[in-house]
């Protein structure tokens, strides 16, 4: 068991509360997120790790970003990711 999980699980829970009451645009791609959406939408709400569990990061509200579950899928446990550039035309 991770030591993040168990009792201590709750904290997270309020770390994504947090931020889905404060930021509701995917980081990703810059299109806003609909957190009513079931949790199996690929466009619904997910929090981000900046660093990757899987690579050291803490899950602190200083190390996530709000993203659409299917930008967060493609982005992975990349550390150097960075988002398209976004353009004024849509393509």
């Amino acid at each position: 068991m991770a030591k993040w999980q168990g009792r201590k699980g709750r904290p997270w829970r309020r770390v994504v509360a947090q931020l889905r009451a404060t930021d509701r645009t995917c980081w990703l791609c810059g299109h806003p997120i609909d957190v009513d959406l079931p949790a199996t939408h690929p466009l619904s709400f997910t929090a981000d790790h900046i660093a990757p569990r899987s690579r050291g990061g803490a899950p602190t509200l200083d190390n996530v970003r709000p993203a659409h579950r299917r930008c967060n899928s493609q982005r992975g446990a990349k550390v150097d990711f960075r988002p398209p550039l976004r353009t004024s035309r849509p393509w």
